[in-house]
């Protein structure tokens, strides 16, 4: 039985921290400019039949940039709110998801994150991320070695005896 275990990894917590703070794949927001930026009037016609108290929420929600952790927090937030409605708490997790900002995220890379190097090692890596590779055009019959197409000319008596050598 301990044969079968050790084929199982069993990996540290620390090991899969990473992963805890992505986000689903169909998180749709990556589609929006980070761009908008909504006044309260915005607010008031995008979420035209929801009462003045969901729109403030609203725009006090997408004020502040939020990355996956907070998200989850505001959505237990309003997952937890006694005064609002099932349909309000379903549009305003939306909204936060459509309009809202995530948090920029450093760079990893000591020499992306300094401004004085930022520039000079981005234009060097775009200039040279691909040397050393070659790209050759395929030929015109392709890939295939004709060699292994082609069968041996042999007559009927050989094709139908097998050769079993001794």
């Amino acid at each position: 039985m301990e044969a079968i275990d050790d084929l199982f990894p069993n990996p540290a917590p620390s090991a899969t921290h990473y992963f805890d703070e992505s986000e689903l794949l169909e998180d749709w927001s990556e589609s929006i400019p980070s761009g908008v930026c909504l006044k309260s009037e915005d607010v008031k016609e995008l979420l035209f039949g929801f009462d003045t108290h969901v729109q403030a929420k609203a725009m006090e929600l997408i004020k502040i940039p939020f990355d996956a952790a907070k998200l989850r927090s505001i959505d237990r937030d309003i997952d937890s709110s006694k005064e609002l409605q099932p349909s309000e708490k379903a549009t305003l997790k939306q909204f936060i998801r459509f309009y809202g900002h995530k948090e920029r995220k450093r760079p990893r890379d000591m020499l992306l994150r300094d401004k004085d190097t930022k520039k000079t090692s981005l234009r060097i890596r775009k200039e040279t991320a691909f040397m050393g590779y070659t790209w050759r055009r395929m030929r015109p019959g392709g890939y295939i070695d004709p060699k292994v197409t082609e069968m041996p000319n042999m007559d009927e008596s050989q094709a139908l005896t097998p050769n079993i050598e001794c």
